[in-house]
């Protein structure tokens, strides 16, 4: 019973933590090659999750639309 409440708890969690990103600025929607744009993404939970004060570190990846919905595929049939 334990071990079924922390698997549970731990795909909320993770769920808590993919839904808590937001893309404050875009980059455009047609990219050109061998151009820069910049990007921002802010984390809402900000430090709530810190035990220790300070704050995780955040890596985020801009990806193609074809590799958007090869990880959509994927999430689905792992639900």
């Amino acid at each position: 019973m334990g071990t079924n409440l922390t698997v549970k708890l731990q795909a909320l969690f993770g769920n808590l933590i993919r839904s808590s990103f937001l893309v404050e600025k875009h980059p455009p929607q047609v990219l050109k090659t061998q151009s820069k744009f910049s990007s921002s993404v802010r984390f809402l939970l900000g430090s709530r999750l810190s035990a220790t004060g300070k704050p995780p570190l955040i890596r985020a990846v801009i990806i193609t639309e074809q590799q958007a919905r090869a990880l959509g595929q994927h999430s689905n049939t792992h639900r």
